[in-house]
């Protein structure tokens, strides 16, 4: 009998224990990581970017984004950052450090371009955008564009398959 209640006891806190251990790996697995593309306005503007894109697809006539129409953000300067660029070189271009950096791990990915919009040194909004749906990445300019500045032709390339390339403006 005392046996009996001592196996009771023991598999009873076990599953209290398994069950807390669920309960707290459920709570911290939403805050420790959250959705890096989860705002509205990212959503919103990563959609507008890619409609905007995608006109060039199958079209000979010149396609350009103007990113100032375009976004609906109040920023000053606007970067971005090809596929597997460190973390240090961003820090440099932004000009200072950038919490949510880590999470869009940019430095060891190689699907997305990072796109980063700054309004007086502190980032407002960035979207990990998808290469396949335009690429950024023949854009290397360490100091950003200012509103006025940030317009990209579209360019259809092939490189195995069709493929959209983005590059400054050539009237800019």
């Amino acid at each position: 009998m005392r046996r009996r209640n001592i196996l009771r006891t023991m598999l009873l806190a076990v599953l209290i224990i398994n069950g807390a251990a669920a309960l707290l790996s459920c709570n911290t697995g939403n805050t420790a990581r959250p959705n890096p593309q989860g705002s509205a306005t990212t959503m919103n503007l990563q959609e507008r970017l890619a409609s905007a894109i995608e006109r060039k697809r199958n079209n000979t006539a010149q396609v350009t984004v103007d990113l100032k129409t375009l976004s609906n953000l109040d920023w000053d300067k606007f970067y971005t950052f090809a596929p597997f660029t460190p973390a240090d070189e961003i820090r440099r271009a932004l000009g200072f450090d950038w919490s949510g950096l880590a999470r869009t791990g940019i430095d060891r990915r190689d699907d997305i371009n990072l796109l980063v919009f700054v309004k007086d040194n502190a980032v407002v909004e960035h979207v990990e955008y998808p290469r396949r749906r335009g690429d950024f990445y023949k854009i290397k300019r360490p100091e950003g564009f200012r509103p006025d500045e940030a317009i990209f032709e579209v360019r259809e390339e092939n490189q195995g398959e069709p493929w959209l390339v983005l590059y400054p403006s050539s009237g800019r």
